[in-house]
């Protein structure tokens, strides 16, 4: 569940938590009728997202030289804009370990297989990947998960 405050924005949202993204329905439910409020804060609505099934999800684990760790951040910045534009993309996240600066963790959601492998070819992940590769301090390792939690709800 998401809080959607008064002016329509997401309570916490990043780059999982825009409001429209195509193919992915909102259902907006209250959380009693008339109260309009969540964890006591008047205003806030709750919505659940629905989603298809059959979303490919990965977890992409990187290490960065020191020396490189502000050079990836802008290679991947400009990566992450593009990626989250593609027509397949659900949500495309950067994390950076607070405890490694070098440390860092890709979160990436696409609607399908199909869409996730078309990422692998675009031209920004393909000019990302080759000017990434040398400031790796150990092989990128992509881990592939399926969504188990929230569940696919029927919309009423």
């Amino acid at each position: 569940m998401r809080a959607i405050g008064p002016g329509g924005f997401f309570a916490g949202s990043g780059t999982c938590g825009r409001a429209l993204i195509p193919d992915v329905p909102l259902v907006f439910r209250y959380l009693a009728a008339g109260s309009g409020s969540i964890m006591g804060q008047p205003g806030f609505k709750t919505i659940k997202r629905v989603r298809k099934p059959s979303m490919h999800v990965t977890l992409v684990d990187i290490r960065v030289k020191p020396e490189h760790v502000a050079d990836f951040i802008e290679a991947t910045r400009v990566n992450h804009l593009a990626s989250v534009r593609e027509p397949g993309n659900l949500c495309f996240d950067v994390l950076q370990s607070p405890q490694d600066a070098g440390h860092f963790l890709l979160y990436e959601v696409f609607g399908s297989a199909e869409a996730a492998a078309a990422h692998r070819q675009t031209a920004h992940y393909l000019k990302w990947r080759d000017a990434v590769a040398d400031w790796m301090a150990a092989p990128r390792l992509g881990v592939q998960y399926r969504r188990l939690y929230p569940e696919v709800e029927e919309s009423r």
